[in-house]
Order: C-alpha cells, then sequence, then structure tokens
C-alpha cells in the first residue's frame, strides 16, 4: 500500500531531539519520515549530497519545515542559501504542500530585527536565540521569504515538540476533511455530466423522430425543409443553452473545489 512521504527539513544538530520526536509522530500516523539521519535519502553517486536531498523533496508528498537559531551549511548551488532553504524551495517548486515551524525565541528575535531593521545599530544588537550572530540576519530573511510567499506561507511558533505534535494532528485532519468535502463535490460533478450527456443523447433521438414524422405526415410539401431547419435552428439555440449552463455549473463547482 502507498503511503504518504514526509520530508523534515531542518538543521540537524540542535534540532536533533525534535527530528526523533517528530519521526516517531510521523509513524504513528502509517507515514514515511524522510529524513537524512535515518539513511532515508538516496545520495546518488552522480549527485552532490545536497542536490541529492533536494531531488528526494521532489519524490516526497509533503515538507515539516522547522527553523531554530542556526543557520545550517550553506547550499552548494548558492552559498546565499542553506541546505534548509534550497529544500524549502525544491517543496515550493514542485508545489508541495509545506508545514512551517519557527522556535518562539526565533521569532521573538525575529520581531526584534524587524523593528530596528532601519536604525544604524541593527548590526549591533545581539540576538540570544541565535547560535552564531553573523547567521542571525540570513535566519530572519529566510523566515520573511516563508512569510512573504503568495500561498502556502502560514507559520507555527513552537516551544518544544509538544506544539508541533498539537498542531500538525488539527492540520491533518484539515487536510483529510479536505480531502473528503472534495471527494464529494467531484461525484456530484461527475453524476451531473452523466445526466447532461443523457440528456442530449435523448433530445438527439427525439429531434431525428421529429424530422422523421414531420416528413412523412406532410409528403412532397416544400414548406417542409423550411420548417425542419427552424426546428434545427431552435435545436441550437437550445443546445447552446444547455452548454452555457453546463460552463456555469463546471466554474461554480470548481470554485468549491479551490475554497
Amino acid at each position: 500500500m502507498a503511503v504518504p512521504k514526509i520530508f523534515v527539513s531542518s538543521t540537524c544538530f540542535d534540532l536533533s531531539e525534535i527530528r526523533e520526536q517528530l519521526a516517531k509522530f510521523i509513524r504513528s500516523f502509517g507515514f514515511e519520515p524522510v529524513m537524512s539521519e535515518y539513511g532515508d535519502v538516496f545520495y546518488h553517486p552522480e549527485l552532490h549530497t545536497h542536490n541529492a536531498c533536494i531531488q528526494e523533496v521532489t519524490n516526497c508528498d509533503m515538507l515539516i519545515l522547522i527553523i531554530g537559531g542556526r543557520f545550517g551549511g550553506a547550499y552548494v548551488g548558492d552559498k546565499n542559501k542553506s541546505i534548509t532553504n534550497a529544500e524549502y524551495e525544491a517543496a515550493r517548486n514542485a508545489n508541495i504542500p509545506v508545514f512551517t515551524y519557527i522556535r518562539k525565541s526565533v521569532l521573538e528575535n525575529h520581531h526584534l530585527y524587524r523593528e530596528n531593521i532601519d536604525q544604524s545599530f541593527v548590526s549591533e544588537i545581539r540576538y540570544q536565540s541565535i547560535s552564531k550572530q553573523s547567521d542571525a540576519v540570513n535566519i530572519f530573511r529566510f523566515i520573511d521569504h516563508v512569510r512573504q510567499s503568495p500561498v502556502n506561507n502560514a507559520f507555527e511558533g513552537f516551544s518544544g515538540f509538544a506544539d508541533l505534535e498539537t498542531h500538525l494532528r488539527k492540520q491533518w485532519a484539515g487536510m483529510f476533511f479536505d480531502f473528503l468535502r472534495n471527494r464529494d463535490a467531484k461525484i456530484s460533478f461527475e453524476n451531473t455530466n452523466a445526466l447532461l450527456s443523457g440528456l442530449e443523447a435523448s433530445s438527439g433521438k427525439l429531434e431525428a423522430l421529429v424530422k422523421s414524422l414531420y416528413r412523412s405526415v406532410i409528403p412532397g410539401d416544400s414548406s417542409v425543409d423550411k420548417n425542419i431547419e427552424e426546428i434545427e435552428v431552435f435545436s441550437y439555440l437550445k443546445r447552446f443553452s444547455k452548454i452555457y449552463s453546463e460552463l456555469m455549473l463546471s466554474w461554480s463547482l470548481g470554485r468549491m473545489l479551490i475554497f
């Protein structure tokens, strides 16, 4: 049986305990965690390990992003990004759902940074939650990048694993509910299409029958073909009205599936 694969993206050293608990939590749902420290990433011999991790992200169904007080190793493809940054970008580009969690103390320091970003002394501020002060601005910019995304830009602060567990349970329950609701809408849409197709077939047969009867009842009348042409025009107008109604129904159901 295929199960969802969930990639966990974060720095490892400072978040090892959180990652270990998260792996157990993911498995408790019957899902498959994908984490480098458990050998879940295939390091292709023709790829750098960084790019192997990024490629693995695109094979997954979901990404959990955890931002703590460390920037992590610089990504080989862009030294201005960390490996975690690059993994997040890969998920975004592949349209993979991302659940983002940021340590609360880092969020507090990020707020301090944002409040003083235009001040001359901003570079002199010491951020207690950041392990290496020279990485502070890069971490804060990464947070801004996530929250300024046009979609899937929600994030949640956390102090410990219990915060992640509570939030993920609610979010995954919401995803399952959304799946069931969209499934009902899809079934309704398919049933409507089948009904419309049946009506179209019946209408076509009825139209052919009317024409045949018309010609047999009034044989040799020169006005018959003209009257049949008027019937056909009327029929085309009815078809146009039906197609328009069907398009409006599809548009309405499409909005239901999106929202």
